[in-house]
C-alpha cells in the first residue's frame, strides 16, 4: 500500500473558562487517511501502529469525554475538552508544516481493502443496504474513526490459535464499549467455544449495547457449535464490524443478514486482507476445494539443494531449522515423496523444544502425506511411527502389490489408492482428496522432482527458500526438476513478499504469479 506525502497544517489555542476547563482545537488538513491516525479515545496515550511508522497520540487526561470530528472531504477539525485545574496564564500556539511534494488524494477513514466509501460528510457514515448472495438485504457501513487500533487487537488474538484451530479458521474478537475494550477472545479449537463466545463471555453484562469486533464474519449454523449470531443477538451487542465475509457457503453473508435482521448496525471490510492472510487454507478450500500449498526448500548461493549423491543435511544452520518447525506447527499436512523417505528417513514431526515451547506441552502435529505410487516405502520407516504423528500413504491404483500393503497396514498407517502411474500420481486428485479431508494448509518438505511436479501442476501457493551462504558446485543437485525451457516467455514468475534474516542465512518468501 502507497502512503502518499501529505500537509498537515496544526494550530493548538489553549484558553480557559469558567469551568475551568481547558479546549484543544485541533485543525488539520490532510491528503492521505491512513497516514494520519485516528483518535479513538482521547484519555491517554494511544500507540497506532500503521503499515510502516508508528504515531503516538497523546490524549487529555479525561476518560469521559472523548473528540469531535467534523469531517470534510480534504477539511477535518477536532474539539477535544479536556478537564484542568491549572489557570489561565496565557496560550499557546504551535504551528508547523509537512509539505507535500506528489499529489493529493481524498480524506477519508480508516477503510479496509474491500470496504465501500460513503459519499455522506456528516460524522456517522451513512448506512446502506447491500444484498447478500440470496437476494436479501443487511446493512453495510462504512468503519469509523478508530476501528483500526480495534480490529488490529482482534487480529492479534486470532494468532493465538494459529497453531490448534484445525481444520477451523483462525478467529478472533474483541468487545468495545464506551471507548473501553470489556471483552476478548479466540477460537482455540474445532469442537471449543467460537471467539466471540469467549469474549462474551468475559465481558458478561458489559455486552450490552458494546460493539463486537471479528475478524470473520460470525457463524449462523449449527456445527460443531450453536450459532455464534444468535449468542451476539441475545447479548444486546448493538454493532457488529467484521473484517471479512466467510467464504463458507454456509455462511457468505447468511451471518450479517442475520444480525441485521435483528436490528444489529453492521459493517464491513476494516483490514480484510489482513484478517484473510489469517487463513489462506481455509479461504482456497472454501472456494476452490483444495488446500493452500506452502512449498519448504533450503538452498546454497548457486541454487542447489543436495549433493550429486543426494545428501543434504545439513544446507542450513540451526536457526533457519528451528523457524521450519513454525512452519510445520501452522501446517494441517507436511508432504513428501517416497524419494524423500528412502533418501533421508525423516520424522517430519513438530519437536515443542524447538518451538521454545516446553516439551511436555500440548502441541498439535499435522498429519504426514507420503506421495509413494508403487508403495516402496519400508515398514519401518519413521514416518510411518503412527504413535509419533498420524500418516497416510498415498498409492497408485493398481500399481502395487498386496505383500507391500498388507506390510503397511500394522504401522497404523493409512494407505490410500488415487489415480496414478507407477512413477507419478495425479497431483490433482491428492489435492481434491487432501480438500475433502479438510486439510487447509499444507508445508510440502520434498525433493526437486516432486516439487518440480508440483509447480508445473499450479499447485505451489507460496514458496519459502532459506538461501544458506555457502557453495556447493556444478554436480550438485537443483531447486526443482522441470523441462528445460526454450523461450524466456515460459518462465516462472514469482513475486517476492519478503525477505528476512534467519540466523546465518536468509529467508525468501514468494508467491507464483498467474500469467
Amino acid at each position: 500500500m502507497t502512503i502518499r506525502p501529505f500537509l498537515v497544517f496544526c494550530a493548538r489555542f489553549h484558553a480557559a473558562i469558567s469551568l475551568r476547563y481547558w479546549f484543544a482545537i485541533d485543525i488539520a488538513i490532510r491528503y492521505r487517511y491512513r497516514s494520519y491516525p485516528a483518535f479513538p479515545i482521547a484519555s491517554r496515550d494511544i500507540d497506532i501502529d500503521s503499515d510502516s511508522e508508528k504515531t503516538t497520540i497523546n490524549g487529555c487526561g479525561s476518560a469521559a469525554l472523548g473528540p469531535l470530528w467534523f469531517k470534510k472531504s480534504f477539511f477535518s477539525f477536532r474539539v477535544s475538552p479536556c478537564l484542568s485545574w491549572i489557570k489561565w496564564r496565557g496560550h499557546s500556539f504551535l504551528l508547523f508544516f509537512v509539505v507535500p511534494i506528489f499529489g493529493c488524494g481524498q480524506a477519508a477513514p480508516c477503510l479496509g481493502d474491500n470496504a465501500s466509501v460513503s459519499g455522506d460528510n456528516t460524522p456517522l457514515p451513512q448506512q446502506k443496504d447491500t444484498p447478500d448472495k440470496t437476494g436479501r438485504s443487511f446493512m453495510i457501513r462504512t468503519e469509523q474513526s478508530g476501528e483500526r487500533q480495534f480490529m488490529a487487537r482482534a487480529i492479534e488474538l486470532a494468532r493465538r490459535g494459529l497453531t490448534t484451530t484445525d481444520p477451523n479458521p483462525r478467529v478472533g474478537c474483541v468487545l468495545v464499549r464506551e471507548g473501553e475494550i470489556v471483552g476478548e477472545g479466540w477460537h482455540e479449537r474445532a469442537g471449543s467455544p467460537h471467539a466471540e463466545c469467549n469474549a462474551l463471555a468475559q465481558a458478561g453484562e458489559s455486552a450490552r449495547g458494546a460493539t463486537a469486533y471479528v475478524t470473520l464474519e460470525p457463524c449462523c449454523h449449527v456445527g460443531r457449535t450453536e450459532p455464534c449470531t444468535r449468542a451476539l443477538i441475545d447479548a444486546g451487542v448493538r454493532c457488529v464490524v467484521g473484517a471479512m465475509t466467510d467464504p463458507n457457503p454456509r455462511v457468505s453473508g447468511q451471518g450479517f443478514a442475520e444480525l441485521s435482521r435483528a436490528g444489529i448496525a453492521v459493517r464491513t471490510g476494516c483490514m480484510a486482507s489482513e484478517a484473510a492472510s489469517l487463513n489462506p487454507g481455509f479461504v482456497l478450500r472454501m472456494e476452490r476445494g483444495r488446500p493452500f500449498v506452502r512449498c519448504k526448500l533450503a538452498m546454497s548461493l548457486d541454487g542447489r539443494t543436495a549433493m550429486s549423491s543426494g545428501e543434504s543435511q545439513w544446507i542450513t544452520g540451526p536457526a533457519a531449522r528451528r523457524d521450519v518447525q513454525r512452519l510445520r506447527a501452522r501446517s494441517s499436512a507436511i508432504l513428501t515423496g517416497a524419494g524423500t523417505v528412502l533418501l533421508d528417513n525423516p520424522s517430519l514431526t513438530v519437536r515443542p523444544e524447538e518451538l521454545g515451547v516446553a516439551p511436555d506441552s500440548p502441541v498439535r502435529q499435522p498429519l504426514r502425506v507420503v506421495l509413494d505410487p508403487a508403495l516402496v516405502t519400508p515398514p519401518d520407516a519413521a514416518i510411518l511411527r503412527s504413535d509419533i504423528a498420524p500418516t497416510v500413504v498415498i498409492a497408485a491404483s493398481g500399481q502395487y502389490s498386496e505383500e507391500r500393503a498388507e506390510a503397511i497396514v500394522p504401522t497404523g498407517a493409512k494407505l490410500v489408492s488415487l489415480p496414478g502411474t507407477r512413477d507419478a500420481l495425479n497431483l490433482g486428485g491428492v489435492m481434491d482428496y487432501l480438500g475433502k479431508q479438510e486439510i487447509n494448509e499444507v508445508l510440502l518438505e520434498c525433493g526437486a522432482r516432486l516439487a518440480g511436479a508440483m509447480l508445473r501442476g499450479g499447485f505451489i501457493d507460496e514458496l519459502i527458500v532459506y538461501l544458506a551462504p555457502t557453495i556447493m558446485g556444478s554436480g550438485a543437485r537443483g531447486l526443482f526438476e522441470l523441462p528445460g525451457l526454450e523461450r524466456m516467455a515460459d518462465r516462472f514468475h514469482l513475486e517476492i513478499r519478503d525477505i528476512r534474516a534467519v540466523g546465518r542465512d536468509w529467508r525468501i518468501t514468494a508467491e507464483r504469479l498467474q500469467r
